[in-house]
C-alpha cells in the first residue's frame, strides 16, 4: 500500500555504473541496487498508518527534513553458504551504492538518503555521520561485526569483555589469545575500531542483526553513543540474517518512514524473517533445515 506517500523526485549516486543487468538472487555475482531496495520499501507501507500518530523517533529523525541511513552488509557466506576461510570477496557486487529521494509523508517533505556500507572504515564514518545504522552481519562470537570487504578474519573490533570462541571459528583472526581449552580460544577484549568512532551528535537508531548482538554489543554501543539519545533494535539469540532480497530491511524502512511504533516495527521484522525460508523455497525449490526464530528485539531507548 502506497497510502499518502508521494515520490516527488528521485536521483542516485552510483559507483560509476549507469546501465546494469539484474542477476538472480542467491547466486554468485548478485548485485546490490540501493535504488530498488528503497523503492520496493516505499511500495509496501503498512496499512492504516494515516490514522495513527507517529512514534517519538519519527519526529526526531524528520525534524531537519532528512533521514540518513547506512545499510551495512556482512560477509558473503551469509548469502548461500559459500565459505572462504579468509572472508571477504566479490560475491555481493554493489552496483548502486547510494540513493536519495524526496518523499511527502504526513504532510511533510523528507529527503531519504540511503548508503551501502561494506567495510570497517565506512562503518566508522557511518556511525559518526548517519542517523540510522542497519547491520546485517556475523557477531564473530563477540569480536565484532564482520563487514563484507573485510571478511571473517577482520571484524569491526568492538568487544570490551573477554571473548570465548571455538577453535574452528578463529580462522585467521589476529586477536590476542590469552588462554585456551580443548575446544575454545580465549581472546583479549578489543574495541580498537569502535574507539575510533566520533559519535553522531543527535538521535541515532542502531539495528544490529547478528548473532546475540544485544548480549555482545549493547554495552559497547551505549558507551560509544556517549550519552546521546539512542534507540537500538538488537538480537537476543543466534541467527543468520543476510538474505539478498533485503526483505527485513525493506520491512523496517517501510515502518520507519511512517513512524510505526517500535514494538510493532520489531514484530513486523520478525514476521518477515520467519517467512524468508518459504520465499526461498518458492523461488528455488530448496528447503532450509532450520526455522528462523523471533530473536529481533526492541533492546534500548532513551528518548
Amino acid at each position: 500500500m502506497l497510502g499518502a506517500l508521494t515520490l516527488i523526485m528521485t536521483g542516485c549516486a552510483t559507483t560509476g555504473v549507469t546501465e546494469y543487468t539484474y542477476v538472480p538472487p542467491y547466486s554468485p555475482g548478485y548485485g546490490i541496487f540501493t535504488d530498488h531496495i528503497v523503492t520496493e520499501s516505499l511500495e509496501a507501507l503498512p496499512e492504516g498508518y494515516e490514522s495513527t500518530d507517529p512514534d517519538a523517533y519519527w519526529e526526531l529523525l524528520t525534524a531537519d527534513g532528512r533521514i540518513t541511513i547506512a545499510l551495512c552488509i556482512g560477509t558473503e557466506d551469509l548469502v548461500n553458504n559459500f565459505y572462504d576461510p579468509t572472508g571477504g570477496g566479490d560475491l555481493l557486487r554493489v552496483f548502486v551504492n547510494e540513493y536519495e529521494t524526496t518523499i511527502s509523508i504526513r504532510e511533510r517533505e523528507v529527503i531519504l538518503d540511503v548508503v551501502i556500507v561494506d567495510d570497517k572504515e565506512e562503518l566508522i564514518t557511518a556511525l559518526g555521520e548517519r542517523e540510522v545504522i542497519f547491520v546485517y552481519s556475523h557477531s564473530r562470537y563477540g569480536n565484532g561485526w564482520a563487514m563484507h570487504e573485510d571478511g571473517l578474519d577482520e571484524p569491526f573490533r568492538m568487544q570490551s569483555d573477554p571473548i570465548r570462541i571455538p577453535k574452528k571459528q578463529l580462522h585467521g583472526y589476529q586477536g590476542e589469545i590469552v588462554g585456551e581449552s580443548s575446544s575454545h580460544y580465549f581472546l583479549s577484549p578489543n574495541t580498537e575500531d569502535l574507539d575510533r568512532v566520533v559519535p553522531y551528535p543527535g538521535f541515532q537508531m542502531i539495528i544490529g542483526l547478528s548473532c546475540t548482538s544485544e548480549k555482545h554489543f549493547m554495552k559497547e554501543l551505549l558507551a560509544m553513543r556517549d550519552g546521546n539519545p539512542s534507540l537500538m533494535i538488537l538480537t537476543s539469540g543466534a541467527g543468520s540474517f543476510l538474505e539478498m532480497h533485503f526483505t527485513i530491511f525493506k520491512t523496517f524502512l517501510a515502518d520507519l518512514v511512517v513512524g510505526t511504533p517500535v514494538d510493532e516495527m520489531v514484530s513486523h521484522m520478525n514476521d518477515t524473517w520467519q517467512n524468508v525460508p518459504e520465499i526461498f523455497y518458492e523461488e528455488h525449490g530448496i528447503r532450509y533445515n532450520w526455522t528462523p526464530r523471533r530473536v529481533i528485539k526492541f533492546s534500548h531507548s532513551d528518548i
